[in-house]
């Protein structure tokens, strides 16, 4: 902005608006702070003793007392830094107010750069509350420390200083400056703002040959050769302090995290497969999981948008390729998977994006009532329609010949066709990281690298083993470490490919995919009891949300516990349905005398159970209809636990967890329903 153009905006409307949200905005953030679960305080470590805060905070400290002794900083130290400013005088809370500002700066920027899309300050404001303010889960992702958060606002003061078309040169060099930071911040988060940089290369380029050519001077919205020479020196001079830092405590070393990094990798080949499992439906191949979609249906409208956006091929276009760019790069990378994106909180990988898709969602709706890109928006939402219909099944392949024993198993199979799956029947627990992993994995004698070529996802009948690029192998053979919280149970394993088809898009309702016989070495018997209590077969249906199991039962851990319950639904009679029955004792205290459960099977709400903390233990039962059973192959159970607290909360000990039901048994059978 030039100084008349500040002048002007201060004394504007937009000032007020602008001015007003940002206000509010903080306050979400600072009552969403101080009201987390899981904030540090003196006597609690809470999300410090997560891996990667600790590590942030650990490199904080040190650089608070000048201390670059490599073993102090996992991470690269750019966000650590930003931290070590408030660490002496706020220990605890070292990130608040670093968190807080980029968080302020990422909303600022994108109402700037909805004025570019013909969006005003309000509308612009509605969207950043909708996409994220009042988004549970982003918001979330700025609450707790994390080394996107700086990376996000950077991002948007880029993309804000390229749709400012003045060539001026402090605006170049302050672009290519803020692009090199990135790289001590999070080095993969500079692929974003590709497209913006090659933009600009190329546009210097065609005016500069154009010029040449027709020797009638450079294009008015060219960018100049000269400029672009100013973009370079910010980078370079970026590059050169972030090398200085790098060297300064590395060495020439490579840092762990570059390390760790480079063992887990992108496997680009495995795109489609990722998109799929990642947005439209993970429970076919992971038999877990929700899809983004399905957690936020408005993308769809974002992805008309996009696409509408990208083919006016303006700069605005580049908004939308940053965008997906950074979508489809994350998408490849080993780690982020539909088992942790929501239990871990790796959905932050992607937060930067939710503002821009939240703006795309609204320029599709409000360009299609004006009329100004009806057939667009038409076409692309058919294409994406039949391109979000597509269904990957995992389809079974028996081996020809299969042996498995406590340290290992070996399956053939009759062809060289490609294995995208290995289903190892285990038992005697629930994995928990990555030591109930195969310790070695080996297709045809090679040896396959863990996250880079093999993931595992746990199952009710125990292990799969997912093969991110699918191998033709005619033997697989993995091996086990006995010591281990799971054993196999001698049961030889299966192989699974993949099989394409097409259908009712998974992440609308009803929400109808199945995976076939995912859950046939465990497959619970009509009035079979799950059993709770130590030593119990629970650990065998439990998904999440549980605690460890106890001589009485097991406590629900948390907002929401999940099971998956391997029942023959599928052939059930008209006029039958099935009874869940659920033995279990409320938490809780006199001033907290019950918890009331929302039971939701198959994605469907089934209704309120309540218990009682005086009442002790009871027994209460829902009947489940026969329609809603038959969804799934393996029945869902989700108890939604509003009312679970923590002993610590209530006085009664220093117990963070948030517990709602303990558990003693539970019983799925059928029962005739009219």
């Amino acid at each position: 902005m030039k100084f008349n153009e500040i002048r002007i905006f201060l004394n504007s409307r937009d000032y007020a608006v602008t001015i007003t949200f940002l206000t509010f905005l903080f306050i979400i953030y600072a009552f969403l702070f101080l009201s987390h679960p899981a904030l540090p305080h003196d006597m609690v470590s809470g999300w410090w003793g997560w891996w990667d805060q600790s590590q942030y905070i650990k490199s904080a400290k040190a650089l608070s007392r000048i201390d670059l002794s490599p073993a102090e900083h996992w991470y690269f130290p750019g966000y650590a830094l930003l931290g070590a400013v408030f660490y002496k005088s706020m220990p605890v809370h070292a990130f608040f107010f670093v968190d807080a500002i980029c968080l302020l700066v990422t909303a600022l920027c994108f109402i700037r750069i909805s004025r570019h899309f013909g969006v005003g300050t309000v509308a612009a404001s509605a969207v950043f509350a909708f996409s994220t303010a009042f988004n549970g889960v982003i918001i979330e992702q700025f609450v707790v420390p994390w080394s996107t958060t700086p990376s996000c606002a950077i991002i948007y003061i880029i993309l804000t200083l390229f749709l400012n078309r003045t060539a001026d040169a402090l605006k170049f060099f302050l672009t290519g400056l803020l692009a090199s930071i990135v790289l001590i911040i999070r080095p993969t988060d500079v692929i974003s703002t590709a497209p913006v940089f090659i933009f600009l290369a190329a546009n210097a380029a065609i005016g500069l040959l154009r010029s040449r050519r027709n020797r009638a001077g450079y294009p008015r919205d060219g960018v100049l050769p000269a400029t672009l020479a100013f973009l370079i020196a910010g980078g370079l001079t970026g590059l050169f302090g972030v090398a200085l830092a790098y060297y300064a405590i590395y060495g020439w070393a490579v840092s762990p995290y570059l390390a760790i990094s480079q063992d887990i990798g992108f496997i680009f080949p495995a795109l489609p497969i990722k998109l799929y499992v990642l947005f439209i439906d993970p429970t076919a191949v992971y038999g877990q999981g929700t899809a983004i979609l399905k957690a936020y249906p408005w993308i769809f409208l974002s992805l008309i948008g996009i696409v509408c956006c990208l083919l006016e091929r303006s700069r605005l276009a580049i908004v939308a390729a940053c965008v997906l760019v950074h979508i489809f790069f994350y998408a490849c990378y080993a780690d982020l998977q539909p088992t942790n994106i929501w239990h871990f909180g790796l959905i932050h990988y992607l937060k930067w994006t939710f503002p821009l898709l939240g703006l795309f969602a609204w320029l599709a709706v409000k360009n299609v009532l004006s009329g100004r890109q009806t057939v667009s928006a038409a076409v692309a939402a058919a294409g994406l329609i039949g391109l979000l219909s597509v269904r990957i099944q995992l389809e079974r392949v028996d081996a020809v010949a299969g042996t498995a024993s406590p340290s290992g198993f070996q399956a053939t199979f009759a062809d060289m066709g490609a294995i995208a799956a290995i289903d190892v029947p285990m038992s005697g627990g629930f994995p928990r990281g990555l030591d109930d992993w195969p310790v070695s994995l080996d297709a045809n004698g090679k040896s396959l690298r863990r996250y880079a070529e093999f993931l595992s996802a746990p199952q009710v009948f125990g292990l799969r083993i997912i093969l991110p690029r699918p191998v033709n192998a005619a033997t697989v053979a993995g091996a086990f470490d006995p010591s281990g919280a799971m054993s196999l149970t001698g049961k030889p394993p299966i192989g699974r490919r993949y099989d394409i088809g097409f259908g009712w898009p998974c992440w609308l309702p009803p929400y109808g995919c199945t995976a076939p016989d995912a859950d046939w070495a465990f497959e619970l018997h009509d009035g079979e009891r799950i059993d709770f209590r130590k030593g119990g077969n629970s650990t065998r249906y439990a998904v999440n949300g549980w605690s460890g199991q106890e001589d009485w039962g097991t406590w629900t851990d948390g907002f929401k516990a999940s099971l998956k319950l391997p029942i023959a639904a599928a052939g059930l009679s008209a006029g039958w349905g099935l009874e869940l029955t659920i033995e279990a004792n409320a938490f809780g205290n006199p001033k907290h005398p019950r918890q009331t459960v929302r039971v939701i099977v198959n994605d469907e709400d089934m209704g309120e159970l309540s218990w009682e903390v005086a009442d002790g233990p009871q027994t209460l039962a829902l009947k489940i209809p026969r329609r809603t059973a038959v969804k799934r192959n393996t029945v869902a159970v989700v108890l939604d636990l509003g009312d679970a607290t923590s002993p610590e909360a209530l006085g009664v000990s220093k117990d963070p967890r948030k517990l709602g039901l303990g558990v003693r048994g539970m019983m799925l059978k059928t029962v005739p329903m009219p």
